[in-house]
């Protein structure tokens, strides 16, 4: 084998060895890009599937808030119904009270004997008479 066997021999190695550098860096760089752009799109299918839970989640809220304002709304007319009743309520133990206090003054004024004649007479008194 002659020296310019040889070289050519070296050169056409490096060649196909520049070549399947360059190939297999080429393929490392596309299955690079691949996983990037599979990455990349499993990202956003997941930001999606979030965005929509979110959205779900806003509605969800808005329902529990419209529910609060309901209820609150509701609490703040049976406290108005509690006190008016409690008013009545406290009314009505003035009332009845006060007619304990009449019935017991009642009761402790000294009954007289009287009849018909003399109460005629003490009525023809003020001038209404009996008939």
């Amino acid at each position: 084998m002659t020296l310019q066997t040889k070289i050519y021999i070296a050169g056409g190695v490096a060649i196909v060895l520049i070549v399947l550098t360059m190939s297999l860096s080429m393929w490392m760089t596309n299955h690079r890009i691949t996983q990037a752009e599979r990455a990349a799109s499993a990202a956003k299918q997941a930001a999606a599937e979030k965005e929509k839970l979110a959205a779900e989640k806003e509605t969800e809220a808005a329902t529990y808030k419209e529910k609060t304002e309901y209820l609150e709304k509701q609490i703040a007319e049976i406290e108005a119904t509690a006190r008016k009743q409690d008013e009545e309520i406290e009314r009505t133990k003035n009332n009845t009270a006060a007619a304990r206090s009449r019935v017991d003054r009642a009761r402790s004024v000294r009954s007289v004997d009287t009849n018909a004649d003399e109460l005629c007479g003490k009525l023809a008194e003020v001038g209404h008479g009996c008939e």
